[in-house]
């Protein structure tokens, strides 16, 4: 059942996947520069630490740490971004090419009937029984004159 209704979910809101894809890999640059950041600032604590109580070469390392850090997150964030750039202009091109969305919606469910029905009947069956009341419904059937 989860495949139908990933499958009908796509049919009706096909360009929420693309962003959803876009918002893990933000969420997941966010996520490592935050770690990377984090490790400059300790390393920034650690280097005034060390400068406060040796005043020489521990100094240096902790200030190659924290720039070393800071420009691998730098570079991170630089790399997502083309990244997430490159998605969306194949999602536009896509987008291009794919036929309009309003005209095609019953063509595109009745294409995806067959494997709705193969992979759960009684599911497949609720769903357009429910679909023909609403349209049958909406047209008036039912209604007393």
């Amino acid at each position: 059942m989860g495949n139908l209704a990933e499958q009908l979910i796509y049919m009706v809101l096909g360009q929420v996947r693309p962003a959803a894809r876009e918002m893990k890999r933000t969420a997941l640059t966010f996520a490592v520069c935050g770690v990377l950041f984090a490790t400059a600032y300790v390393a920034l604590v650690m280097s005034a630490a060390f400068y406060v109580s040796f005043r020489e070469g521990p100094v240096v390392a902790g200030l190659v740490i924290a720039a070393g850090a800071i420009l691998l997150a730098l570079v991170f964030i630089a790399v997502m971004m083309v990244v997430n750039r490159q998605a969306r202009l194949v999602d536009m091109a896509q987008r291009r090419m794919a036929p309009p969305p309003g005209g095609n919606l019953a063509v595109g469910l009745a294409s995806q009937l067959p494997g709705m029905v193969r992979e759960s009947p009684i599911a497949t069956t609720v769903m357009v029984a429910s679909l023909a009341f609403a349209v049958a419904r909406a047209n008036g059937f039912g209604r007393k004159r």
